[in-house]
């Protein structure tokens, strides 16, 4: 269990500064986890980056093993939580 405690006089911090604090995404895995999240499959996203299938798979590899999930439908359920928490 994880608590989430915010200054509301503090301005809130971007999703891309929020996943690269919590789970130390670099800036390639966070533009790839935040267009997953917002609902893309794997290789909508990666056509949306211009990146190829194989390079969407070592991303989604890395940001699992960060996140500590397997799935992506969990994945998706970890970073709307964390983007939305703060």
């Amino acid at each position: 269990m994880a608590v989430f405690i915010r200054d509301g006089r503090r301005a809130v911090e971007s999703s891309a500064d929020v996943l690269r604090a919590l789970f130390a995404f670099t800036t390639a895995e966070v533009h790839f986890a935040r267009l997953l999240a917002a609902g893309l499959s794997m290789d909508e996203a990666g056509k949306r980056l211009g990146i190829r299938r194989n390079t969407c798979k070592s991303r989604l590899k890395a940001i699992f093993a960060k996140t500590g999930v397997t799935r992506q439908a969990a994945l998706v359920g970890v970073l709307r939580d964390a983007i939305l928490a703060l």
